[in-house]
């Protein structure tokens, strides 16, 4: 055999083991691409691309505003990472765009709710059991529906959640099915009322903003409560007193119901608070039975009279919004439902005209005289200051 003929030998062998190890490596790219696509919170790699790990501070990454343009802002060091691994109990990332700030967050809330942690995430972080998370955004048409719901589909794992949408056709509740069961997850909007954030319990966030009446009539959220503070309280008896606050109770993260009545009043409270009822005296809220129990509205003391009852407090509303009194009550009333509450109020009520009805009620006619609105008319009703003060 010929030098020529040995070397041509050699390559064709060199070819095809290059073939083999190019034909492996494919193999392994596809699996890996494809494990990466199935759950890609395994694979998040909280580090700036140039960093191995362990030199975060030494370590700058270079961002491009457009695919010609040179570098025009460098981000120093690894703050996905510092965000993850802060033991703070309350932490933000802040950051230009295109930094990073909505993956972490995503990644953040799919590590709890799936309960899957990479190596380096501290343990005191970690929840070892199901989770409730909440995460809220600008607006649900552009900085929910199309920066934090795409970040999702991209990092969460494929599969293991379902989610309700809103009249918008955006995801607002994700269920997912982690290590430790269903874990769940709510987006809302700042775009919703404050109220819709007011008395949840869960484990992302949690805030005290129950509120309390003070006996100047001001209402404030509950944790901002402080000893000395002077807050309208009840009785067994009915009445609305006052008391002098003595002690405050910081008891942490804790589950809480939230107790809605019949008239759209809502109260948030630990499942054992203890709340009286007309029908069984103090019940925990947790015992209390839909359908059955009263919580009862309190009296309230008007100078010269011992107590006055809650229908009283109702039938005056209704008439200083729509009433006159000409040697008897009147009231006007074209809502076929305010007009039956009115009837359930009352010793007795009469048409007179069209949506004009007579009141006979001698305690209703005395209370209004008591507080010195017989004879005023729209122009001259109030609202008496003891009334306004005590409830609101």
């Amino acid at each position: 055999m010929t030098e020529n003929s040995r070397l041509r030998s050699s390559s064709i062998v060199m070819d095809d083991e290059y073939r083999r190890l190019l034909k492996q490596k494919s193999q392994i790219d596809r699996e890996l691409r494809g494990r990466i696509k199935a759950n890609p919170l395994k694979y998040y790699w909280p580090h700036s691309g140039n960093c191995d790990g362990e030199l975060c501070k030494k370590t700058g990454n270079p961002r491009v505003l457009n695919p010609v343009g040179e570098p025009s802002y460098e981000i120093k060091g690894c703050p996905q990472y510092e965000f993850h691994t802060s033991l703070a109990s309350v932490r933000a990332l802040f950051g230009s765009n295109r930094s990073g700030k909505t993956v972490s967050n995503v990644v953040e809330a799919g590590f709890h709710l799936f309960g899957e942690y990479p190596d380096w995430y501290p343990k005191k972080r970690r929840y070892r059991r199901s989770v409730k998370g909440r995460m809220f955004g600008g607006d649900y048409a552009k900085m929910i529906g199309k920066v934090i719901i795409p970040a999702i589909e991209e990092w969460w794992p494929k599969g293991k959640y379902t989610f309700k949408r809103n009249n918008q056709g955006i995801p607002t509740e994700y269920i997912c099915s982690g290590k430790y069961g269903k874990s769940v997850l709510d987006i809302l909007s700042y775009e919703q009322p404050s109220k819709t954030c007011e008395g949840w319990w869960g484990d992302f966030c949690i805030e005290g903003t129950q509120r309390v009446l003070l006996s100047d009539g001001r209402w404030i959220q509950i944790k901002n409560i402080k000893v000395g503070d002077t807050v309208w309280t009840t009785h067994d008896n009915y009445l609305r007193v006052k008391g002098k606050v003595v002690a405050t109770h910081k008891q942490g993260r804790r589950e809480v119901l939230k107790i809605k009545t019949r008239s759209g009043y809502e109260l948030v409270c630990t499942p054992d608070h203890k709340i009286w009822t007309v029908n069984r005296g103090w019940v925990e809220a947790r015992n209390l039975v839909i359908g059955k129990d009263s919580l009862y509205s309190p009296e309230f003391k008007i100078p010269g009279k011992k107590k006055i009852a809650s229908r009283l407090m109702f039938m005056l509303g209704v008439w200083l919004g729509d009433g006159w009194f000409c040697k008897s009550v009147f009231v006007a009333c074209a809502n076929k439902t305010l007009l039956e509450q009115i009837e359930e109020n009352v010793e007795k009520i009469s048409h007179k005209s069209r949506y004009d009805y007579r009141i006979k009620d001698k305690e209703l006619r005395d209370f209004i005289i008591g507080l010195g609105l017989r004879g005023k008319k729209s122009g001259t009703k109030f609202i008496p200051d003891e009334i306004f003060t005590e409830s609101r």
